[in-house]
């Protein structure tokens, strides 16, 4: 399902434990019908990237059939990228536009990087 979304923008996020990339996605669901999501990538397997040495270890490319994306606070991210949890999500049709628009703000993103025509166009078929 990730090969239908879109990313819009993206964005460092953390709390006192960890850090990690939270995706802004656009998705189109049926005519008419889109979704908005904070996604983020599959957490792959804990990562050293330094052997006992201190020498640095290569990135494999690919991890149990799944592309590795990039490394993150001691992890291999990739694979699917998908919603964050289940408040990660905002479904929206033309009339919902602006609530749409709004929960973007809402959850800290930049508007300057989500035009209206994207999400005009998600509603009509898959980007």
């Amino acid at each position: 399902m990730s090969s239908d979304r879109r990313i819009l923008d993206s964005r460092e996020y953390s709390t006192r434990v960890s850090n990690w990339t939270q995706y802004l996605c656009v998705r189109h669901v049926r005519l008419g019908l889109a979704a908005v999501e904070i996604c983020r990538y599959e957490v792959l397997c804990d990562f050293n990237r330094y052997d006992e040495d201190d020498n640095p270890v290569e990135i494999p490319t690919e991890i149990d059939g799944k592309k590795v994306i990039r490394f993150e606070d001691g992890y291999l991210m990739g694979g699917e990228l998908g919603p964050e949890d289940d408040d990660s999500t905002y479904e929206y049709t033309l009339a919902d536009l602006n609530c749409a628009m709004g929960w973007i703000t809402e959850n800290r993103f930049h508007l300057d990087h989500v035009s209206r025509a994207t999400l005009k166009k998600a509603l009509q078929g898959p980007l």
